[in-house]
């Protein structure tokens, strides 16, 4: 792979969005809705992410959930060393074109595991392998106990490394006004029926978090950890909004509680005890 060209880590490599889809196109179909509605919460994150590093090129990075590269690549065009998770069925690198295609070129490493709540392919990377782990949109997934997979994740993470978080904001002014229409219909809270029946369980978003649930979860998970920054954002900017969507573009400006995103960075500052929690069966 070659060197890519010096740029300030806190802009994007990519004129535009055009450019971007049209490395992966060289491989095939590259998700280009998905990217599309994705892309600048992605630019976002990385700005967000490498923010006052004058030179990011010796960072190694693992990204959980890397899916189609589509994040991956953002960091790997900077230079960064990354290493790319998904899950698979069988625990084997799936054979894609576009994302065998891009991995290639960018020189992102691929792994897999068969199941993330217990990841045991990753125990074949060596302890301490990466500055970075990048965990977008993927803890409001998850719907097993998390501790085997924080266990493996930590092992992985270097002393003084960072987990790079984002997750939908419990308290988004549309998620509460949602709620509030649900319950004086008469219908629940969380998810729809309609969606548990109707898409497959990795679509759903089971869990939505607060800041305080996230400082909480990982004071539970070890001392070892300290959430260091929590950022409030909106995932992309509304295209011609309406009078409605105007109002709540003030509210969420100048109320940042009411943002739409977590953006949390975790230090992890030593390995002085390791995951901690340890899951117990519910007993009333």
């Amino acid at each position: 792979m070659s060197k890519p060209p010096s740029y300030s880590s806190a802009g994007s490599y990519f004129k535009s969005i055009e450019e971007y889809i049209a490395v992966f196109k060289k491989y095939g179909d590259p998700g280009e809705r998905y990217i599309r509605s994705t892309y600048p919460r992605m630019c976002l994150t990385k700005r967000m992410a490498l923010e006052g590093m004058s030179d990011a090129r010796n960072l190694r990075l693992l990204d959980i959930g890397a899916h189609w590269l589509h994040n991956s690549l953002l960091y790997a065009i900077e230079g960064i060393s990354v290493t790319a998770a998904e899950l698979s069925g069988n625990g084997t690198v799936p054979v894609n074109p576009v994302v065998s295609g891009i991995a290639e070129e960018f020189g992102i490493e691929l792994v897999s595991y068969k199941e993330l709540s217990n990841p045991v392919e990753l125990n074949g990377l060596p302890a301490g392998s990466f500055d970075l782990i990048l965990f977008t949109e993927v803890l409001e997934h998850i719907t097993f106990n998390p501790v085997h997979m924080w266990e493996a994740l930590h092992r992985l993470l270097d002393s003084n490394g960072k987990i790079i978080l984002t997750t939908p904001n419990y308290h988004f002014a549309s998620s509460i006004a949602r709620e509030l229409i649900r319950q004086l219909a008469g219908r629940s809270s969380g998810i729809p029926v309609e969606q548990i029946i109707g898409l497959h369980t990795y679509g759903h978003h089971w869990k939505l978090f607060s800041a305080k649930d996230i400082k909480k979860y990982f004071q539970l998970l070890s001392p070892d950890f300290s959430v260091e920054k929590v950022r409030y954002f909106n995932y992309e900017p509304s295209n011609k909004p309406s009078l409605l969507k105007k109002i709540k573009k003030v509210v969420e400006k100048n109320i940042k509680y009411f943002r739409e995103a977590l953006y949390v960075e975790i230090r992890l500052k030593g390995k002085n005890n390791g995951i901690v929690a340890k899951p117990a069966w519910f007993m009333n």
